[in-house]
């Protein structure tokens, strides 16, 4: 807290902090320091409901949820439930980030396979640009209904988008 106040005085600074949930294994409370983030960063799972309460529906920072996987789901029909407007994981490419020779480099844990010269997209590259695409479906949507609101369909896509909105689950 002290420093994210230090930073507030230096002009044009902005602020953000991963926090893993609203408290740490100790039982210290991290929600706090989410009025003096420009982005708080945080796991989207229960632990971190305050986190969210506080930066997202009361528009105090912005949120961005980060390392919940590769799934389609947290990259596109997630962000646009949570309104985050954006989703973040924290590696790239895991096997290259530790150091490990190429030779040994399995793709499991990255969005793709390096190699001297290029890279080669994983499944898990394509899920992620398969998440973003739905959310621009979504978005396109719902800017269609905003400056179209009396057109035939609007109703019955109003309704689909709620109903959706009711079902998806709250945490990926």
């Amino acid at each position: 807290i002290k420093y994210l106040k230090m930073a507030r005085e230096v002009p044009g600074a902005k602020t953000t902090i991963s926090l893993m949930a609203d408290r740490d294994y100790f039982g210290d409370d991290y929600t706090p320091m989410v009025p003096l983030m420009d982005v708080v960063m945080t796991h989207a799972w229960e632990k971190s409901r305050q986190i969210f309460l506080l930066s997202n529906k009361e528009r105090i920072a912005h949120p961005l949820p980060y390392n919940n996987g590769w799934a389609r789901y947290v990259w596109g029909f997630y962000v646009w439930k949570s309104d985050s407007g954006g989703n973040w994981q924290w590696v790239y490419n895991w096997e290259n980030s530790h150091g490990w020779l190429p030779l040994f480099n399995s793709g499991e844990a990255s969005a793709a396979f390096v190699y001297p010269g290029g890279y080669a997209p994983t499944l898990k590259y394509e899920w992620v640009r398969e998440g973003i695409t739905d959310y621009r479906y979504i978005r396109t949507l719902e800017k269609l209904l905003a400056s179209k609101p009396t057109a035939p369909a609007s109703k019955q896509a109003k309704d689909w988008l709620a109903l959706l909105h009711k079902f998806l689950p709250e945490y990926p």
